[in-house]
């Protein structure tokens, strides 16, 4: 389960090729920006969303670590998790209307979905799970410094089409996964699966406004 996490940025890069598909549609931008995000939801299964819904509800929620954790587990959705999932939703749909507007959109499709999950390959390298945890998280935490190399070479592939704007994404990736594995160690101590989760969701966020705001 661990070294599965090296192919998280090729698994990421599969699913913003599929995304890609929308840009050869002959539908107007806003029609592409809302077919791109279902089709997001539906390769994903909404889980990296799931995740930051319950992140939010236990890292706000809760009084202490023991009961942050508990509402995280539990399966229903509160008031933060319900109105995050929302604002990275209405976020994704007005950035994607926008980068469709873009000569060379699709490659920031193809390279969004792989820099979020290289995101998350940060967080299983420098992160822990919390102590007493046995959910998905903790078998995929813990990733060896070789492992992440071998990673980062994937990502490493999007330099020719990016150039410097590379290096943002790169540091945008890694700004995201330390912000919230700091959050969650604090809140929580330490990383959960559904932190990974959140990691991903709010990187693409992230990642898009960076597209909206290049000039490729």
């Amino acid at each position: 389960m661990k070294n599965s996490v090296i192919f998280y940025p090729l698994a990421g890069g599969l699913i913003g090729a599929l995304l890609a598909l929308v840009w050869k549609s002959p539908l107007p931008n806003n029609l592409q920006a809302l077919l791109t995000l279902i089709l997001w939801v539906l390769l994903t299964l909404a889980f990296h969303l799931d995740g930051l819904g319950d992140c939010l509800d236990g890292w706000f929620g809760g009084k202490d670590s023991k009961e942050r954790r508990r509402i995280m587990k539990g399966s229903t959705l509160g008031v933060y998790g319900a109105v995050g999932i929302v604002l990275v939703l209405i976020s994704k749909y007005v950035l994607l209307e926008h980068l469709f507007t873009k000569t060379d959109g699709w490659k920031w499709l193809i390279a969004i979905p792989a820099g979020a999950r290289f995101a998350a390959v940060v967080s299983c390298f420098i992160s822990k799970p919390p102590k007493g945890d046995h959910g998905l998280g903790s078998l995929v935490l813990g990733l060896s410094f070789p492992g992440f190399l071998l990673s980062l070479l994937f990502l490493l592939a999007l330099i020719p089409w990016f150039r410097w704007y590379f290096l943002w994404l790169l540091g945008i990736a890694l700004a995201v996964s330390m912000v919230i594995s700091s959050v969650s160690k604090n809140r929580i101590g330490g990383l959960t699966g559904d932190g990974l989760g959140a990691t991903i969701e709010l990187t693409e966020v992230a990642l898009l406004f960076l597209a909206c705001l290049s000039f490729i």
